[in-house]
């Protein structure tokens, strides 16, 4: 089974969702990197002396917070025909909910942290 993300991209090849976010939330990829590495190294690989209230902990679950919230609904632009003129209209049309991105993009954070994420 394809994933969501794919499916856009497949259409729409620009479409990076991460990178949205990234800056949106204005966290830099690196930022991010060590977040992710530091959330799911302690979720996978066992406790290595950290709890979810630890400060590394803590602080990491809060950059990947803010970047799953800066996550937009994907829209499309569709191009409908008039009946009355037959000129073609454009419409925004939802695509994609931005929680379903979200669920894709973080699932290893959730699947370890989901109380806490």
């Amino acid at each position: 089974m394809r994933s969501v993300i794919s499916e856009i991209q497949n259409e729409d090849p620009s479409y990076d969702p991460l990178a949205l976010a990234l800056s949106r939330a204005r966290v830099s990829r690196e930022e991010f990197q060590v977040a992710w590495s530091t959330v799911l190294w302690d979720g996978v690989y066992g406790p290595s002396g950290l709890d979810p209230g630890a400060p590394g902990v803590t602080a990491s679950l809060e950059v990947l917070r803010a970047v799953r919230d800066a996550i937009d609904d994907y829209y499309e632009l569709v191009y409908l025909g008039d009946d009355e003129t037959g000129e073609p209209i454009e419409r925004l049309e939802l695509r994609c909910e931005a929680a379903v991105i979200a669920r894709e993009l973080f699932s290893p954070v959730i699947e370890i942290w989901s109380a806490n994420f």
